[in-house]
């Protein structure tokens, strides 16, 4: 015990860096997969289940943007959605899932019909992301960043540790975004199920960090 004591004293500025630059990694990550692997294709619309009438499980237009991508491929609100790539639309799940699949500026085929007429039309695609884990993992990122500076400047620190671990905790708490997809589904694999538990792990801790630094923080 007192040789891996003494080698982490003799080498801890070497090992604070090494731990920080993977965690980076993994910040840096998050921020990529929400921003581009896990961003979701967009229309500028909304596809609305009718629960009523003659027409009840229909998908129907609703809230289209004027300007928008569906605007200027001519649908506009009630217009019915019928077909997507020559698919039948079942329901706005499975039809949002295969769009994802879409790049951005790839145009697709819609049916829909209106007045009782089908017309067929090609809607170019747009990307959008989460805008709340963005945020979160760039938090995440910037937190840490600053909280290696404050620990190798005084390594022995309490509150320096404390304000480098609530950095790490919430990079690990974030990791999530690496199998999560826009839809907050997961496929289940040896390696997911590894990052499940890492970034419920860097979840568990990251309140207590908090509160015991602020309740180090103005004394220290």
């Amino acid at each position: 015990m007192s040789v891996l004591k003494n080698y982490y004293i003799k080498n801890e500025k070497k090992l604070i860096g090494f731990v920080t630059a993977l965690l980076l990694i993994v910040a840096l990550l998050n921020i990529y997969f929400v921003v581009d692997v896990h961003s979701s294709s967009n229309d500028e619309c909304l596809w609305v289940e009718n629960l009523k009438g003659d027409e009840k499980g229909a998908i129907v237009f609703s809230n289209v943007k004027v300007g928008g991508v569906a605007w200027e491929a001519g649908i506009r609100d009630g217009d019915k959605f019928v077909e997507f790539e020559g698919e039948r639309v079942k329901n706005t799940f499975a039809t949002q899932r295969v769009f994802n699949t879409f790049a951005a500026g790839d145009t697709v085929k819609y049916l829909i019909e209106r007045e009782g007429k089908l017309h067929t039309t090609y809607v170019r695609v747009k990307k959008v992301f989460n805008f709340g884990r963005f945020a979160f993992s760039l938090l995440g990122f910037i937190w840490l960043s600053i909280g290696f500076i404050v620990l190798i400047s005084k390594p022995g620190g309490r509150v320096q540790l404390l304000f480098f671990l609530i950095g790490a905790a919430t990079v690990l708490m974030q990791s999530n975004n690496l199998i999560v997809d826009f839809n907050g589904f997961v496929k289940v694999t040896p390696i997911t199920f590894i990052i499940e538990v890492v970034w419920m792990f860097g979840a568990a801790f990251l309140p207590f960090l908090l509160i015991e630094f602020f309740w180090y923080f103005p004394d220290h």
